[in-house]
């Protein structure tokens, strides 16, 4: 399998003739950055297949008031955007910093907005980040990371950076060294309910940081940040997604018993070669092995997948 490929997309959607859907492409495509759980499909479909102005322009300040309440945040140091790469860019582009260290494994487009942006930036690994003091540069890094799958202890980061960008994504899956209830005021802590609650064509995610810096992000914001699916479903979905989360991760524990695998801290399983669930439901190859995103037992143990 080539580096970065995957199996085709899970549906081909013929709405006027739904039977005419073959088969195989009902199959749950777990090589996307997305887990999978069957009660949080049913339950999006319920609520959007109810309201009756889902077509409507979304209020913003819904999606705000129900991430502020799930993580016990203030509102003055929220920024929500279309996605996280959304929040990402207005930090690339608002941040007072030049050059700019990627620690990689990285998320592939952050390097890209740097240079959008233009501003100039270097790979380094995760033991040169700590080796480096350079008040005039800043840092980007994903913890915990996606390809790696592990997650460290980075509060003291941040002295030797003029700036620090905490990827923060997949933090909920292990929060063990979360910044979001402690962020120093030269950093920005980064989420993505995308994969927090498993619904990324929906588009939302958030930073947190001082007002000082929430005020820059927000200068930048576009007039629309939030779709109208994400509205009506984010405050449904976040009292329920710590039990999501608990459950999933336990099919991690379970699988990673069961599997040779480099234990993660995100939502994905990381085998270490192909198995009945990567051939089923797709994978992705990261860091020499074969990445699938996280189900619920239900879905990868029903054999119609």
């Amino acid at each position: 399998m080539k580096q970065d490929e995957a199996i085709r997309p899970p549906w081909t959607h013929d709405w006027k003739n739904p039977s005419k859907v073959h088969p195989s492409e009902r199959i749950v495509n777990l090589s996307r950055a997305i887990y999978y759980d069957r009660e949080t499909v049913d339950l999006v479909g319920d609520i959007l297949g109810s309201s009756k102005n889902v077509h409507d322009y979304a209020d913003d300040w819904v999606v705000y008031n129900a991430i502020c309440k799930h993580w016990d945040l203030d509102i003055d140091t929220v920024s929500v955007g279309f996605g996280s790469s959304d929040v990402m860019d207005r930090c690339f582009r608002t941040l007072d910093v030049d050059h700019w260290y990627v620690v990689t494994p990285h998320y592939q487009l952050a390097p890209v907005l740097i240079e959008m942006n233009n501003r100039r930036f270097t790979y380094i690994s995760i033991d040169q980040a700590f080796e480096i003091t350079d008040k005039n540069s800043g840092l980007y890094l994903a913890n915990p990371g996606s390809v790696s799958g592990e997650c460290i202890d980075i509060s003291e980061l941040h002295k030797q950076y003029k700036n620090l960008i905490a990827d923060e994504v997949y933090a909920d899956f292990y929060p063990n060294h979360t910044l979001i209830h402690s962020v120093p005021e030269n950093t920005v802590v980064l989420r993505s309910l995308s994969k927090t609650l498993g619904i990324a064509g929906f588009r939302c995610g958030f930073a947190v940081a001082s007002k000082k810096i929430t005020d820059q992000l927000q200068s930048v914001r576009s007039l629309i940040i939030v779709t109208k699916p994400a509205e009506l479903t984010v405050p449904v979905l976040l009292p329920r997604v710590n039990a999501v989360i608990d459950n999933l991760n336990s099919v991690k524990k379970t699988l990673e018993e069961k599997f040779p695998c480099k234990p993660s801290k995100t939502l994905y399983m990381l085998f270490k070669e192909p198995n009945e669930y990567t051939e089923r439901f797709g994978a992705r190859q990261a860091g020499g092995f074969y990445r699938i995103a996280l189900a619920d037992w239900k879905t990868l143990n029903d054999t119609t997948n």
